[in-house]
This record gives C-alpha cells, sequence and structure tokens, in this order.
C-alpha cells in the first residue's frame, strides 16, 4: 500500500511543480518494478512473512484504490490487476477537496468508472477506508453528508453491476 501512495505523491508533485503528469506505462513499470523489489527484500529478510495480496479469480479484475492528500489538493488513484496479478491500468486524479474522507469515496467511484469504461464484468474494488466502505453498505440516509452523492452514485454502480463488489482491506 505505500509505496501506491508514493507514486501518486511523486504525480501529486510533478503536478504542483508544473511538470507534465506521469505516462501511464512509465508508471505501471515502475509499480511492478517496485511490487517485485519488495517482495524480494521481505522474503529474503523474512522468510515466514507472506503476501497478503490475493489475485481474483480468472476473467475477473481487482481494483486497490487510495487516495494522498495535500494542504491545497488530493490525488485519488486506483490501480487495477488481473488474475495474474499484472497491473492493467493505473490512474490519478486531481481533486479540489483535502479531506480524507472525501478523497477515499473520490478514489472508489474513480476505480468504479475505470471498471465500467473498460467493460470488465467481474470486479473486486478494494479500499483501506472503513468510512467509506461502511457508507457504501448501508442505506444512503446513513452515509455522512460530505459523501452522500458520491456514495449514492457508487451503490447505484454496484446494483447495476452484481458482479462488482467492495471490500475494505488492511492499511
Amino acid at each position: 500500500m505505500g509505496f501506491r501512495v508514493n507514486y501518486s505523491l511523486i504525480i501529486r508533485n510533478q503536478v504542483v511543480h508544473g511538470g507534465s503528469p506521469t505516462v501511464i506505462p512509465r508508471l505501471v513499470a515502475r509499480l511492478q518494478q517496485t511490487t517485485l523489489q519488495h517482495l524480494v527484500a521481505w522474503q529474503f529478510h523474512h522468510p515466514r512473512f507472506s503476501v497478503s495480496w490475493v489475485p481474483p479469480l480468472p476473467g475477473s479484475f481487482k481494483i486497490n484504490v487510495d487516495v494522498a492528500t495535500h494542504d491545497a489538493f488530493s490525488l485519488a488513484a486506483c490501480i487495477c490487476r488481473d488474475a495474474s496479478g499484472r497491473i492493467v491500468h493505473a490512474e490519478a486524479r486531481r481533486l479540489l477537496s483535502v479531506d480524507p474522507t472525501v478523497g477515499e469515496a473520490a478514489a472508489l467511484w474513480l476505480g468504479i468508472q475505470v471498471a465500467v469504461n473498460s467493460s470488465w464484468d467481474y470486479v473486486y474494488l478494494e479500499s483501506d477506508s472503513l468510512r467509506v466502505v461502511d457508507a457504501v453498505h448501508r442505506p444512503s440516509c446513513d452515509c455522512p453528508w460530505m459523501i452522500d452523492s458520491v456514495i449514492s452514485q457508487i451503490q447505484a454502480q454496484l446494483v447495476a453491476k452484481p458482479h462488482f463488489s467492495c471490500s475494505l482491506i488492511p492499511s
């Protein structure tokens, strides 16, 4: 999870300092390389450590979402992997809000939009925001007001796409 946030921050820094955002294929390659380096390092130093990420079933996709906040804005990000664990899409979107809950909800909505636009039928969405995941699984009247509209959109898509699911992962 930490290295995903690092790359979100790299993109954020490029945007803040006037540079062009990272090209997605370069970002994907860096994420894959960093993932491999982390796995090798943990296996070498901690042989009993097991990787907790579990790939989705064949023919399905897993989308991890997160947000990075800054004083003036936030970045919502999603990383999409196929059943072999290969990164097939990564995207970050600049948000005007600096509220972490709003950003987490926006990141989940970004993940859903990517899945719908990619015509994926079986999708597992994962977020580390208990507040957002709980809001998705409750009636919208129980939702914090600041994320009510985006949560309603997410809930509508989860109803329209019965093979989409949303779950909490530890951060």
